[in-house]
């Protein structure tokens, strides 16, 4: 309380410039001087604000927080920024080092993912990410690197000269190799498989007590695969739905094609097209063309030349009355 009563109240989330003066002509300006004020904070700002202040007053905040065992983890990945950095040796080191420290991460966090993304950003700033769907579980540096470098040479070819800044890997399609008792499955060695010529020993199954008590306890391995059965299963049951779907559609529009068709057909008094004979949709195409014709003559009338205005005559020449015509006369001559 003695932190919050000389706090001021611009400095909580949700009070911004505008409802800081409001609350200053008041008289409140720290989150102190709240409860002095309660009295007029409720006519004037509402019941949803009164008690969001006196929250704030008390120091009780807005935020949930949850353990983060309740949240459900989504991708595992790491960056880094650097110095314009160029050159096929220098770029395959630093991916190298991006795959060290994603596996590092991996193993932390006891993850493993199945779809992998590269992100790089250009020394222009410019940011471009690349994935590819592995199909299988992947936590070892080796695998990253060799997985990941196909996505950086399809970023050299595209981008002749290539310079980063930034180079950062990402894993998603997270499973979780923890055991069951807590222990962690050596994923490199059942991923790349057993070098030596001995047979792959098929998944093992702890047994139960002599006493009967207990159940059969599945091994990660067992365990990964029946995840990634059901996910194919799911996969395919959604992608067997959405053919389904497409299916009906294309037959809805060939029905209505068809229907349509055997109505016969209107021709259109304004742009002397044949429309379907239907009274909706032939309406709907008039009102379109008139609507057309509308606009065509506005533009045509804005778009003319305004008509010259006529020539105005002289006020003295209309006032002045006609000029009257001298007639010649040619008196005879005398002969001598």
């Amino acid at each position: 309380m003695t932190f919050m009563s000389t706090l001021p109240v611009r400095k909580v989330n949700g009070v911004g410039r505008v409802f800081e003066r409001e609350l200053e002509a008041c008289g409140v300006k720290t989150c102190g001087d709240i409860f002095t004020h309660r009295g007029l904070l409720r006519p004037l700002f509402g019941e949803k604000a009164f008690s969001f202040l006196l929250n704030c007053y008390c120091g009780i905040g807005r935020t949930v927080i949850r353990p983060a065992e309740e949240y459900e983890r989504k991708s595992v990945g790491t960056e880094s920024t650097f110095r314009d950095l160029s050159g096929a040796e220098k770029l395959r080191e630093k991916l190298r080092q991006t795959a060290e420290e994603l596996e590092s991460d991996l193993v932390k966090t006891q993850y493993a993912g199945k779809v992998l993304v590269l992100k790089v950003k250009l020394h222009t700033y410019e940011v471009y990410t690349r994935q590819r769907n592995l199909g299988r579980l992947v936590q070892a540096k080796d695998e990253l690197y060799s997985l990941a470098l196909p996505l950086l040479q399809g970023l050299e070819a595209e981008f002749p000269k290539l310079k980063l800044r930034l180079m950062g890997l990402r894993v998603t399609g997270l499973a979780s190799t923890k055991g069951r008792k807590g222990k962690t499955v050596d994923m490199q060695k059942w991923l790349l498989g057993n070098n030596s010529a001995q047979p792959p020993s098929s998944p093992k199954k702890r047994k139960p007590q002599d006493d009967g008590e207990g159940e059969w306890e599945v091994w990660p391995e067992e365990e990964f695969e029946r995840a990634q059965q059901a996910e194919e299963e799911e996969g395919m049951e959604l992608t067997k739905e959405l053919s389904d779907e497409l299916e009906a559609q294309e037959k809805a529009a060939a029905a209505s094609k068809e229907s349509i068709a055997g109505l016969g057909s209107w021709q259109c008094p304004i742009c002397g097209g044949s429309q379907p004979a239907d009274d909706i949709l032939f309406n709907q195409h008039v009102d379109f063309c008139l609507s057309k014709e509308a606009i065509r003559s506005a533009v045509k009338e804005s778009s003319a030349p305004p008509a010259p205005a006529p020539a105005q005559t002289p006020a003295s020449t209309v006032d002045a009355p006609p000029k009257k015509k001298r007639r010649l006369i040619f008196a005879p001559v005398q002969k001598r």
